[in-house]
C-alpha cells in the first residue's frame, strides 16, 4: 500500500505555476503541428473560446504527459472540480457542494447523523441532483449502498415438464415486470472509499467515481448514443451480444481525441481557408450556432494527444493486473482479489475521463466540442455494423450506443470478423460477443430474459439497467 502522503492533492498556487508553465511553453498557441499560414490564425484571441479553467486543465495534461501520471492526474482532477462547483454554484446561487466537500476534508469518519444534518442546512428539497450525492455518499460511507447500476439475476434448474416450465416462466415475467424481489441489488461502487484512499488518500475520488463513471455510462446528452429500435414480437431465439470494447476510451485513443487536437472554429473562419484546413482536419457540425468543430487528423500529428496518452497508461496497466488475474489458480486468495479488483478500477478510470468531459463541458465549449465527437464517432461505428450486418443476411434486433443484438445466430463468428474488418475501424476499436441466448425475450429497453443450456440445466439471466435522474 502506497503512503497517502505521494497522491496528496496538489495546492491550487502550484496548479497556478504549471499553467504559467505550459502557456510560457506554448506561447498561448495550441497546434502540434507545424504550418505557418495556420499556426499565425489559430489562437485564442481571434478564433478559439478559452476558459481558465480549460487552460489549467490542458497545463495539467502536459504534466501528465511529460512527468509524473499521478501528480498530473490529480492536477486534472482538480480543475475539473473548479469547473464542476462553478456549474452548481451558478445554478443554485449557493455552495452546498463546496460546504459539503470541506465537511469530507476535515474529518475522516463522521456518522450518517451528521451527514443528514449538515445537508439539510444547505439544501432545498428540490435540489435533486446534490441530494443524489450526499444519498450516494452516505451509502458508500455506511457500506449499505442501494445504488445499482447493473442488476444480474441468475438460476438454475434441471430441465422441467413444458407446463411446470411455462409457469415458472410466467412468475419471472410478472416479478420483472412488478420489479420485485428479482434483482440482487448490487452497490458497484461499494469499493470506492478503499478506492479513494488507495489511488491518492482522499475521500473526494468517492464523489469523482459516482458522477463522472455513472455520466460515462448513462447520462451523456439525451440521445446521444445511437439506438437501434426493438423489432416487433419481443422474443427471439438463438441471440448473440456483441459489445464494443471500452467503446469512449478506444475511441479516444483511436482518433487522436484531446485538449490540443479538438478546435471550435467560426463557421466565417473555416470558409476563408476551407482547403488548407479540410487538408489537416475532420470536420463536424457544432451545437453552438455560428461555428464548426475541427478534429486534427491522426496521420497529420506530430505525436500522440496527452488525453490519449492518459488512456493508453490505464489500458496497458490494466492489461499487467488482468495476467496477473489469470495466473492465479484460487479466485479465493487475495491475490486474485487485489488484482481484479484493480484491473476493475483501472477501467472505471478510463471510462470517467470521458464523464469528466462531458461535466466540463457544461461551462466549457472546448469540452462540450470533445464530448460531441466522442459520441458521434460511437454512433458512426455502430451504424456501420448494422448496416454491414444487414448486406450480410444477419438479423439485428436491436442495439444501444455500443451493443448489437443479432438473432437466429449459428457460428457467424466468421461473418462478424468481416464486417469488423470492411468497417475498417482504427486498430485500437475492437468487438467481442458478450453473450449467447437460445431465448431471449426483450421486456422493454435496457431489460431482457436471457435463457440457455449450461450441464444439461436451463440457466436463466435477468439484467435490468436502473436509470437515475441526473
Amino acid at each position: 500500500m502506497c503512503e497517502n502522503k505521494h497522491y496528496s492533492w496538489i495546492s491550487f498556487n502550484n496548479i497556478k505555476k504549471d499553467y504559467l508553465y505550459y502557456l510560457t511553453l506554448k506561447k498561448r498557441k495550441i497546434p502540434i503541428f507545424e504550418n505557418k499560414e495556420l499556426s499565425s490564425s489559430m489562437n485564442e484571441e481571434n478564433v478559439f473560446i478559452f476558459d481558465h479553467e480549460l487552460l489549467l486543465i490542458e497545463a495539467a495534461i502536459y504534466r501528465i504527459k511529460e512527468a509524473n501520471f499521478l501528480i498530473g492526474y490529480n492536477i486534472l482532477r482538480k480543475c475539473l472540480l473548479l469547473l464542476y462547483k462553478r456549474f452548481y454554484v451558478l445554478k443554485f446561487k449557493q455552495q452546498p457542494i463546496i460546504e459539503y466537500i470541506n465537511l469530507i476534508n476535515s474529518r475522516k469518519h463522521f456518522s450518517s447523523e451528521e451527514i443528514q444534518s449538515h445537508i439539510a442546512r444547505n439544501l432545498r428539497k428540490n435540489e435533486q441532483q446534490i441530494i443524489d450525492l450526499k444519498d450516494y455518499i452516505s451509502n458508500c460511507i455506511l457500506t449499505d449502498g442501494h445504488f445499482v447500476k447493473k442488476s444480474h439475476f441468475v438460476f438454475d434448474f434441471k430441465t422441467k415438464e413444458h407446463n411446470t416450465l411455462k409457469q415458472d416462466l410466467r412468475r419471472l415475467l410478472c416479478s420483472i415486470e412488478k420489479d420485485i424481489h428479482i434483482f440482487e441489488r448490487l452497490n458497484v461502487f461499494q469499493n470506492c472509499a478503499q478506492e479513494a484512499r488507495f489511488i491518492c488518500g482522499s475521500i473526494e475520488d468517492v464523489i469523482w467515481n459516482f458522477h463522472f463513471y455513472k455520466i460515462a455510462a448513462f447520462y451523456t446528452f439525451k440521445g446521444s448514443g445511437y439506438v437501434i429500435d426493438v423489432k416487433k414480437g419481443n422474443m427471439f431465439k438463438n441471440v448473440a451480444i456483441y459489445d464494443f470494447i471500452s467503446h469512449y476510451p478506444s475511441i479516444i485513443i483511436g482518433n487522436n481525441i484531446s485538449f490540443e487536437t479538438v478546435f471550435c472554429l467560426l463557421r466565417i473562419e473555416y470558409l476563408k481557408k476551407q482547403k488548407l484546413l479540410n487538408e489537416y482536419f475532420h470536420v463536424f457540425p457544432s451545437n453552438k450556432s455560428g461555428h464548426l468543430i475541427l478534429l486534427l487528423k491522426p496521420e497529420k500529428a506530430q505525436k500522440k494527444a496527452s488525453l490519449v496518452c492518459v488512456e493508453e497508461y490505464l489500458f496497458d496497466s490494466r492489461e499487467i493486473c488482468k495476467d496477473f488475474v489469470k495466473k492465479c489458480a484460487e479466485k479465493e486468495s487475495l491475490m486474485y482479489k487485489r488484482y481484479d479488483w484493480r484491473q476493475k478500477m483501472l477501467k472505471n478510470y478510463a471510462n470517467s475521463l470521458f464523464g469528466m468531459i462531458v461535466v466540463a463541458g457544461r461551462s466549457s465549449t472546448k469540452c462540450d466540442s470533445i464530448s460531441q465527437i466522442i459520441t458521434y464517432f460511437g454512433r458512426m461505428y455502430l451504424q456501420k455494423i448494422e448496416r454491414l450486418c444487414f448486406e450480410k443476411n444477419l438479423n439485428v434486433i436491436a442495439g444501444d450506443t455500443d451493443s448489437i443484438f443479432i438473432s437466429d445466430y449459428v457460428n457467424d463468428d466468421k461473418k462478424i470478423d468481416e464486417i469488423v474488418s470492411d468497417c475498417k475501424f482504427p486498430k485500437h476499436i475492437r468487438i467481442q460477443k458478450e453473450n449467447f441466448f437460445d431465448i431471449l425475450i426483450i421486456v422493454k429497453k435496457k431489460r431482457y430474459i436471457g435463457f440457455c443450456k449450461e450441464n444439461e440445466n436451463l440457466v436463466v439471466k435477468a439484467y435490468k439497467i436502473r436509470c437515475f435522474r441526473y
